[in-house]
C-alpha cells in the first residue's frame, strides 16, 4: 500500500512539474507589431453610405476597405477624450484618409483621428489637429464640425456617428445539394 502511494505522489509530482514549464517559450511569441491592422469598411450612421478611399476602382470591394491603423504618438495622447488615436489607411496602400479625401499617411496633422465610443454601439469620429467631429449629412459628403470640448456624457445626432463594420464583398448563394 505505502509503495502504492509513493508511486502515487512521484508521477504528480512530475507531472505537475512538467505543467508548469511553459511550452513554447513566451520569448518565442510573435511580437505585437507583426499582427497586420484589421480591414473595416467606415459608414455614416445618418447616409449608411461606406466612405470610399479612391484608390482602387469604383467597382472594386477594395474601394470601401480601411486598415486601421493605431497611432501611439505620444503627442496625439491628451487629445484622445476617452477614445483611440488612429489613421484610416487606404487597403494595401500609403495614403490616409483626412475627413474628406487621402493623403499621403506620413501627414499626421491631416490623418490622425480619434475614434471615441458612445453608448449607442457608434462612435464619434473626432480630427486630432482640429478637435472639430466628422459628420456626414449627405452622400459622399464630409464635414468637420463643432462637437464640444468633451464628448463625454452627451448625445449626438446620427449625422456625427459612424459604424467600424467588417470589411463589405461580394455575396455568393449558397445551394444545397440536391439528391
Amino acid at each position: 500500500m505505502l509503495k502504492k502511494i509513493l508511486l502515487l505522489s512521484t508521477a504528480l509530482l512530475f507531472t505537475s512539474i512538467s505543467y508548469a514549464t511553459p511550452k513554447p517559450d513566451p520569448t518565442t511569441y510573435p511580437d505585437v507589431t507583426q499582427i497586420p491592422a484589421p480591414v473595416i469598411t467606415l459608414r455614416n450612421m445618418f447616409t449608411s453610405v461606406p466612405v470610399n478611399n479612391d484608390h482602387y476602382g469604383e467597382r472594386s470591394d477594395k474601394n470601401v476597405h480601411w486598415s486601421l491603423i493605431d497611432v501611439s504618438d505620444p503627442e496625439f495622447r491628451p487629445l484622445r477624450d476617452g477614445g483611440s488615436a488612429v489613421q484610416f489607411q487606404a487597403f494595401d496602400t500609403n495614403k490616409c484618409w483626412t475627413g474628406g479625401g487621402v493623403t499621403d499617411c506620413s501627414d499626421k496633422t491631416r490623418t490622425v483621428f480619434s475614434i471615441i465610443p458612445t453608448d449607442t454601439g457608434a462612435v464619434l469620429i473626432r480630427h486630432m489637429a482640429v478637435g472639430f467631429c466628422v459628420a456626414s449629412f449627405d452622400i459622399r459628403q464630409y464635414q468637420l464640425l463643432d462637437c464640444g470640448r468633451t464628448t463625454q456624457g452627451r448625445t449626438f445626432d446620427l449625422p456625427y456617428l459612424w459604424a467600424l463594420l467588417p470589411p463589405s464583398g461580394q455575396s455568393k448563394l449558397l445551394v444545397p445539394p440536391v439528391k
